[in-house]
């Protein structure tokens, strides 16, 4: 239920939430940037005299990717942290709250230090949980999409290259279904150590 009211908070501040996700979207962009780079770098020491690109233009293009990848990393972890800490807040607005309206068998029966990690530690764990998790799908997830389409399209007119192509990228994604159900079943796994280890 922690993770459901979590998801539900950093929702609410979508104009943030939505400004970190095209931070991401830009770093994205730039690695991919940066393959496209790296193949005009090597077309260029293979047959310099049929690439257009100079040494200069293939410097100013590196600079502008690592300019567009660096702010692209600090407004996608700037804002996503902005909403972590207005969920953080806004959980220990509400857990506050209802510590306000409790009876007095409740201060009796829990721990002062119990009362304090509840309102510290567990409302900085949840919300770290769900910021680092939401930046890492979204990052990783325009990343892996971006590369194979990059694939897919630098390849299309290569029939050699498209056959070998389509194998990896068949490989990718058989690979990435069958890890998904092995990291579902570790995920249940550490929770329920988690739960034995709070308890």
């Amino acid at each position: 239920i922690w993770d459901f009211l979590c998801l539900v908070l950093v929702l609410l501040f979508l104009g943030f939430f939505f400004l970190s996700i095209i931070g991401f979207i830009l770093f994205a962009a730039a690695d991919i940037s940066a393959v496209e780079w790296l193949k005009q770098v090597i077309s260029y020491i293979n047959e310099s005299n049929e690439n257009s690109l100079n040494p200069l233009n293939l410097a100013l293009f590196l600079a502008f990717i690592s300019v567009v990848r660096g702010i692209g990393f600090y407004v996608g972890n700037y804002f996503m942290a902005n909403v972590g800490l207005k969920v953080v807040h806004s959980l220990r607005q509400d857990l506050i709250s209802s510590l306000l309206y409790q009876p007095m068998s409740f201060f009796d029966q829990a721990s002062k230090g119990e009362i304090v990690n509840r309102i510290i530690f567990t409302t900085n764990q949840i919300t770290g949980a769900a910021t680092n998790a939401l930046k890492i799908l979204v990052k990783e997830g325009f990343l892996l999409i971006g590369l194979l389409m990059n694939i897919v399209f630098n390849y299309y007119f290569q029939p050699v290259g498209l056959k070998i192509n389509w194998m990896l990228i068949f490989l990718l994604v058989l690979t990435f279904r069958h890890s998904s159900i092995s990291l579902s079943f570790l995920g249940v796994f550490a929770g329920m150590i988690l739960d034995s280890l709070s308890h």
